[in-house]
């Protein structure tokens, strides 16, 4: 921004070399700032284009799960308290803007039914980032509205407590010499599917006076779904294949899930600014996907030691045989909405 002062510097010059500078020099303040005016150091008129706003907000999330496997289908219902934090930076001079979000449930209460258990469970893991760039094809921000396009990115975590998965741990299965049956010992995982989506969609906002509207909608034409599944199960003994009387299955492994699906997120907020900056707004929001994928999981057949001799003890140890299979997981399903109330801060 210094070219106009060095463009000046170097007509005086010129002027002074030529002698004709004195004729000049009576209106050389109305020659020179007609092309300028007082603020032309900011292309903005001395003003910061952007603006930022920060802010908490809570949201009542009700959920629902469903996922059909091989052996059945686990689905469960939940209502999750969650608070979570935001930022957006807007640039009046592109009309565009950055937003992002974070979230993590306080609390989480449902019920769950599987193919090995039904009950009611309180706790889990729900959280997500979202972060959102987006630009104001029609409006204009620095007059406080927009409307246009968004592209961004959302990493979803959507694991309540539906009941632990059991497996064996096969390095720890031992046959003592004193019975037929092996001692088999057994550990858990917990519930834990992750989400990694894009999300397309449009985005508006609007400044009425000291009230505002703002809302979204975007389209996740893909998303890497992937985790574990809980449910309940306890992870054997089941019959081995073919039964027998001495020998028994084990889980090995909980089923991992691997997939993709797509969906779609909506939201939308109604605020009013309560003093100079101070903003609270109120609205809902919701978030549904479908998908596809495949689940695996692994077994152990553990077949009884045995006594070959006359003694009472059993010295010839079991067999233990392990199998891995793969399946088709169908009807994935994943819904949340509810109410949020927001506090904010705009600067």
């Amino acid at each position: 921004m210094r070219r106009p002062l060095l463009v000046s510097l170097a007509v005086s010059a010129l002027l002074a070399g030529t002698g004709v500078h004195g004729a000049f020099a009576a209106d050389w303040d109305n020659m020179m700032r007609g092309g300028f005016t007082d603020e032309w150091d900011t292309p903005t008129g001395g003003i910061d284009p952007l603006e930022f706003e920060a802010g908490m907000r809570y949201w009542y999330a009700m959920g629902r799960q469903a996922i059909g496997t091989g052996a059945g289908d686990f689905t469960s219902e939940d209502t999750a308290h969650i608070p979570e934090l935001f930022v957006r930076i807007d640039d009046a001079s592109t009309d565009s803007y950055l937003k992002f979000t974070a979230g993590y449930a306080a609390a989480i209460n449902g019920e769950y039914d599987s193919p090995y258990d039904t009950d009611t469970f309180t706790g889990g893991n729900i959280g997500y980032v979202v972060a959102d760039f987006g630009y104001g094809v029609l409006g204009d921000n620095s007059g406080g509205t927009r409307f246009g396009p968004l592209i961004g990115y959302q990493y979803w975590n959507d694991s309540p407590d539906n009941g632990r998965a059991g497996y064996a741990v096969v390095d720890g299965i031992t046959w003592p010499t004193s019975q037929p049956e092996p001692i088999v010992p057994f550990d858990s995982s917990e519930q834990n599917l992750d989400i990694h989506a894009l999300r397309l969609g449009v985005s508006g906002k609007a400044e009425l006076g000291r009230f505002s509207i703002e809302g979204e909608v975007a389209a996740i034409p893909y998303a890497s779904i992937s985790g574990t599944l809980g449910g309940g199960s306890d992870g054997g003994p089941f019959a081995c294949t073919p039964p027998a009387g001495d020998c028994s299955m084990y889980l090995t492994t909980p089923v991992e899930f691997d997939g993709r699906g797509y969906g779609a997120t909506a939201e939308v907020m109604l605020g009013a600014e309560i003093a100079h900056g101070w903003n609270i707004k109120a609205g809902g929001r919701a978030w549904y996907m479908l998908g596809v994928g495949e689940g695996s999981y692994g077994t152990v057949e553990v077949t009884d030691s045995q006594d070959l001799d006359a003694d009472p003890d059993y010295e010839t140890p079991g067999t233990a045989a392990q199998q891995t299979y793969v399946g088709d997981l169908t009807g994935f399903e994943l819904f949340r909405f509810g109410g949020m109330v927001e506090l904010s801060y705009s600067f």
